[in-house]
């Protein structure tokens, strides 16, 4: 598990089984900094996305993204195609996340610009993936590992040295 990320789960899982409802009421109150907001009132809550977690699109945008990597599985299948689906974080013309969110989200243009290198120089045995690109993100919720591993792909830039 990349360095940041919650280890913890694991230990944890064995007092869910069985249980239908569990209530998130931990937070940190009052005027927190940001680590123990994103950390207490974040982290508990938004578990790791990685490119097999169950598609829910919160919208038709997403899913749009959604049909678009389903048609390109099937290219792949049916035609042979090499597809590769990325889930691009968010790139702004300023280089430089903008909002609280995209501490989480944040993509640089160096990052992005490297990791569509490394798609495109992808092995010819990757003929259909799915991958997040977003920086090397503190606070991310989207697991980088996968691109790690198949493409060599590490990110350089960081959301949080731009607080």
């Amino acid at each position: 598990m990349p360095p940041g990320r919650h280890r913890g789960l694991a230990a944890i899982e064995p007092a869910f089984c069985g249980v239908d409802v569990v209530v998130h009421l931990a937070a940190a109150v009052g005027n927190p900094s940001f680590d123990a907001v994103v950390r207490d009132n974040v982290g508990g809550a938004v578990p790791m996305l990685t490119h097999e977690s169950p598609l829910h699109p919160s919208g038709l945008y997403g899913a749009s993204k959604v049909w678009g990597e389903a048609l390109g599985r099937h290219y792949a299948d049916a035609h042979g195609l090499s597809v590769i689906c990325v889930r691009i974080g968010r790139v702004r013309p300023e280089d430089r996340p903008q909002s609280p969110r995209e501490f989480t989200v944040w993509c640089s243009q160096r990052d992005i610009a490297r990791f569509l290198e490394r798609c495109i120089a992808a092995p010819s045995s990757v003929r259909f993936d799915i991958f997040f690109a977003t920086s090397n993100n503190r606070w991310g919720y989207r697991d980088l590992t996968h691109a790690r591993d198949v493409l060599g792909w590490e990110p350089l830039d960081r959301a949080e040295d731009y607080r």
